[in-house]
Formats: C-alpha cells, sequence, structure tokens
C-alpha cells in the first residue's frame, strides 16, 4: 500500500460546471423592431379596457380595444357587463373591469368580440375583488355568481 500523495488545489468553480456546447444554429437573426401602436390601426372611438376571463385558472385582467358601435350597442359597455373576448384562438366570456385602460407599451391590442350582457354593477365588480382577496379566492368566481345565468 502506498501512502496518498498531498495533492494540489482544485479549483472547484472550474471542474462542476458542465461543458458548454457549441450553438446549433449560429445565426445572427435581428430582433423585430418595437413599433408602438399607430392611431392608423385604430378605428376611431376605439378605446381600451381592461377585461377578467372567465378562466378558473387565470386570474388576471386582460387589455383590449373596445370599439364605439359596441359600446353604444343594445347594451351599453359599463364596469361589469359580460363580453366574449379571443385569448389564445378561442373566444372566452369576461367582464370588464376598467374604462379607458392604460395600453400596454409595444402590444398590439385585440378587439372585444361581442358585448353579451348585462353583468354586476360596478360596486358588485369591486366587492367580488375585495371577497377574492378575503376568502383566497378568484375573482372570476364572485362575478359569476353574481352575473346572471341567462338573459331573457
Amino acid at each position: 500500500m502506498q501512502p496518498a500523495r498531498p495533492s494540489a488545489p482544485v479549483d472547484r468553480a472550474s471542474t462542476d460546471r458542465a461543458p458548454t456546447a457549441p450553438a446549433l444554429f449560429d445565426i445572427d437573426i435581428p430582433a423585430p423592431a418595437a413599433e408602438p401602436p399607430s392611431a392608423a390601426k385604430r378605428m376611431p372611438g376605439e378605446r381600451a379596457v381592461n377585461v377578467l376571463i372567465d378562466e378558473p385558472a387565470v386570474d388576471r385582467e386582460f387589455t383590449y380595444l373596445l370599439s364605439a358601435e359596441l359600446a353604444s350597442g343594445r347594451v351599453a359597455a359599463r364596469v361589469g357587463t359580460i363580453v366574449r373576448v379571443p385569448l389564445v384562438g378561442r373566444a372566452v366570456r369576461g367582464w370588464i373591469t376598467q374604462l379607458d385602460a392604460p395600453e400596454p407599451d409595444g402590444v398590439e391590442l385585440l378587439r372585444i368580440d361581442h358585448v353579451l350582457s348585462e353583468g354586476p354593477p360596478p360596486h358588485v365588480v369591486a366587492l367580488a375583488s375585495w371577497a377574492a382577496w378575503r376568502w383566497a379566492g378568484t375573482r372570476a368566481h364572485f362575478l359569476r355568481t353574481a352575473s346572471p345565468d341567462r338573459v331573457v
């Protein structure tokens, strides 16, 4: 048996890392230029609104464009109005939670498809937000409960 020889100190920082592999495609693709939403793409009278979608797993508001025709149609658009909006290739139900919402930069907003019916009044929308916070639920659950099942 041979005695153990003292070894030189090892730089662990350089040996613990996996070697980096060369890139498969070494192509320089320029990033798309972020152009601000132009007024030419918008129709006159459109305004941005926040919509809370009726999906159990997503408790988040999205910003959409509301046309003047939909806003002043059979059902006037206000906070609490039930609308149908496009979301990831399908149309989903939602509630307007804010009129004249600030527009996010560098994003082209989608338009609201339809104004379906009147929903809960604005003070009930605010109450649903508080109740969701207080009882750790989703706002959509409380708004679904406060909304009529069907409008005849």
